[in-house]
């Protein structure tokens, strides 16, 4: 365990992150301040970054009927995202309301986006019953289907249509029938609810936590890990430098992450 009476440059780098996230109108008030980091990464794992992303589209979507009815806004999003454009219009608005844990996301990885061309006042496309489920990985973007939002946040067909499709997410190595419980997906919600986090079979295989899994709060797991990873880095450098040079330090907060330029050394998180 590190010593962390070294603790300056870890609260100037969460002041940073404070100043980042309110000019993103994200919503931080009453968050303690060494703890903005954790809701830093929830935001950025709530988001997609503008990058080259590369597509896949699983044959569940191509055969279901509604796909003939969002063909064109679909289409439309695949081809933003393999050019690098913003898609964070089409996501759930709930994105900036960061102390409202995407619970969804944070145990099975999947996000949603709304199919409509339409943009409305604040930037965001109109939001619609119908919903696009997509999984994430790296650059990587998995279309899955179109689920309505009423019903959509425990269907276990969504787990079934990434694992049927795609070998790229691990299963817990056991066999279903060891489980004692096999969880339901009614099951599922109350504990996911509960910040619970529960597993769920497809076919001879037990899954579970393939987005990161869930706090007792509901925030990511490894959303707190790199909390911590960057409250021991910091106290470690912060010792290394010495007081007489910590205030050469330099930080940057930005879309693509955080930098530490110490000298000339420069740390990316």
């Amino acid at each position: 365990m590190e010593n962390m009476k070294n603790v300056q440059l870890y609260h100037t780098l969460c002041e940073k992150i404070k100043e980042y996230m309110k000019n993103k109108q994200v919503k931080i008030d009453g968050i303690k301040l060494g703890e903005i980091p954790i809701y830093f990464f929830e935001y950025k794992l709530r988001t997609l970054e503008k990058q080259n992303y590369k597509v896949f589209m699983s044959k569940e979507l191509g055969e279901n009927p509604k796909y003939l009815d969002y063909k064109e806004v679909i289409e439309k999003i695949k081809n933003q995202a393999q050019n690098a454009e913003d898609l964070n219009k089409y996501l759930s608005r709930g994105i900036k309301n960061i102390q409202e844990p995407d619970r969804m996301l944070n145990d099975w990885g999947v996000m949603h986006m709304h199919l409509s061309n339409e943009i409305e006042n604040d930037g965001c496309v109109k939001r619609t019953d119908d919903l696009l489920f997509l999984f994430r990985q790296s650059n990587e973007l998995y279309f899955l289907d179109i689920f309505e939002h009423k019903n959509a946040w425990t269907r276990k067909r969504t787990m079934e249509i990434l694992t049927n499709n795609w070998n790229i997410v691990k299963p817990m190595g056991f066999e279903p029938d060891s489980l004692m419980v096999k969880p339901s997906e009614e099951d599922i919600k109350a504990l996911r609810d509960a910040g619970i986090n529960t597993p769920f079979i497809v076919g001879n295989e037990a899954y579970m936590s393939t987005g990161g899994g869930m706090t007792t709060v509901g925030t990511n797991i490894e959303s707190t890990f790199k909390k911590n990873d960057i409250m021991k880095f910091m106290a470690r450098l912060e010792k290394a430098l010495g007081e007489d040079n910590i205030q050469n330090v330099k930080m940057k907060v930005n879309d693509d992450g955080i930098e530490i330029i110490a000298g000339e050394k420069i740390y990316r998180i």
